[in-house]
């Protein structure tokens, strides 16, 4: 005897449909588009066609639903086109925040190679984790001279945080690709810490953009420092963890310390990079 479940009647599976449609999180969004084009089909400003009766196919009543079968079938194929590109819509402005601060920074990353820090930058290498290595030749528009391997499985593309930021600036299209977008950025906040520390800098800018960045990827636990009144100071931990500063990071804050008591007796500012 058979196990298999009945399948549902065209009229449930109909009725199914409509409902999974109507009672979206953004039906009310699908029907503002579409009253948008009616208005703008009326003000003779698209020669589109209306897409009104979507919503009346949608809204059938079940006596009907059977004779206007290919009807209601056509709208839950449209009806899900209009979705999926309000989905990519959402998609791209969720995204922005991160590209406008990519394309920011990379430009910035820039200054610091023209400042005398390109061959640091160029060392500075990045292991582009979630992407394949064909895709950073094929798709992104690395030479392949710029591409190093990972060792172990899986293998991923390295490359030089220098060339990443030549590339956003040169074509920030790269930055639509959500794990390139992201590598960038924590690659350029791993070089703003690195060059705070480098530099011993008294201008807590550098860990400012650091911390920026990480509160943009992973939120508000992500930020790596409190500064206050011109010092800076770990973030708390909880009571039940005990950390030790690294070494590195106490001889940067003195050496940013004894810094700024100089430069209290001269205003005259100077980048990170200018001291290199």
């Amino acid at each position: 005897m058979s196990n298999k479940p009945i399948p549902q009647s065209p009229l449930a599976r109909l009725l199914a449909a409509m409902v999974s449609r109507t009672r979206n999180s953004l039906f009310g969004r699908v029907r503002e588009c579409v009253e948008a084009q009616d208005l703008l089909i009326l003000a003779g400003q698209s020669d589109k066609k209306s897409l009104d009766w979507v919503l009346v196919a949608l809204s059938t009543p079940e006596s009907e639903v059977m004779a206007k079968q290919k009807t209601i079938e056509t709208a839950c194929r449209v009806f899900d086109g209009i979705l999926k590109a309000l989905e990519n819509e959402e998609k791209a402005a969720s995204a922005q925040p991160e590209i406008d601060a990519a394309s920011r920074y990379a430009e910035e990353i820039l200054r610091w190679g023209q400042g005398g820090w390109e061959t640091v930058l160029r060392g500075f290498a990045r292991e582009m984790r979630g992407i394949h290595p064909n895709t950073l030749t094929e798709h992104l528009g690395f030479d392949e001279s710029q591409v190093s391997l990972s060792s172990g499985e899986p293998q991923w593309g390295i490359i030089s945080l220098y060339d990443v930021a030549v590339k956003v600036m040169s074509d920030e299209t790269v930055l639509t690709n959500r794990a390139f977008r992201r590598t960038a950025l924590t690659g350029f906040a791993a070089f703003f810490r690195y060059a705070f520390g480098q530099t011993g800098s008294e201008d807590s800018e550098l860990l400012d953009w650091s911390d920026e960045i990480s509160v943009l990827l992973y939120g508000a636990d992500a930020k790596l420092a409190v500064r206050q009144g011109g010092t800076t100071t770990p973030k708390q931990v909880a009571q039940t963890k005990t950390t030790r500063k690294p070494e590195s990071k106490v001889k940067a804050q003195q050496r940013g310390k004894a810094h700024a008591e100089k430069k209290a007796q001269d205003p005259t500012r100077k980048r990170g990079y200018e001291s290199a």
